[in-house]
């Protein structure tokens, strides 16, 4: 998505040299400007293959945290096992307890991070999977259209305003979808 946002930034910069800068005999011999706009969030957001990305990794959330809730629960019964031994057990073999919980809450802590982490990588290699057919797809209708210049008008970009002539969205999500249906989440790493 950045190498995307990279490539439109430096085509308006061009445009605005080339209108701006550049004397007025050399822009006579460039060709006009083509201008189409679109919301690459939007196709993201709405295309089949984002939506069968965020539902795969809901579900791959979901079940970490099922999994995640019994460790949970399991340091909780050892935490009040471990309670109601405090009074029983010698200072030495209660903290030999202790320990051994402690060490269990931080392997529990480092299992969450460590979920969240892969989830996230994973979610973020399928979308650039995606990301990378959407490219294509702007490029083929640049190419059929004569476009010189698509700009994104994803939230706090510079597009402001434009015309629904302009806008190619719709079209973008249209051609994602024929072409990929569903994006496959990568399987988790094992250990």
């Amino acid at each position: 998505m950045n190498f995307i946002k990279t490539i439109l930034y430096s085509i308006a910069l061009v445009v605005l040299v080339h209108g701006f800068v550049l004397a007025p005999s050399w822009a006579q011999q460039l060709p006009g400007t083509v201008i189409a706009v679109v919301d690459f969030s939007k196709v993201i957001r709405d295309s089949l293959a984002g939506k069968s990305i965020r539902s795969q990794t809901d579900q791959q959330q979901t079940g970490y945290q099922a999994e995640i809730q019994n460790f949970q629960n399991e340091l909780e019964k050892a935490r009040q096992e471990l309670t109601r031994q405090q009074t029983i057990l010698s200072p030495e073999a209660f903290n030999k307890k202790r320990q051994t919980y402690e060490e269990q809450a931080r392997n529990l802590q480092t299992t969450v991070q460590q979920r969240k982490q892969e989830l996230d990588q994973r979610f973020g290699q399928s979308m650039r999977f995606v990301e990378e057919e959407v490219a294509k797809i702007l490029r083929e209708l640049a190419e059929e259209r004569k476009i010189n210049l698509i700009l994104n008008a994803t939230r706090g970009s510079i597009v402001v305003f434009a015309e629904s002539a302009l806008l190619i969205t719709d079209e973008v999500i249209s051609r994602l979808n024929e072409r990929m249906q569903t994006a496959p989440l990568p399987p988790p790493v094992k250990n």
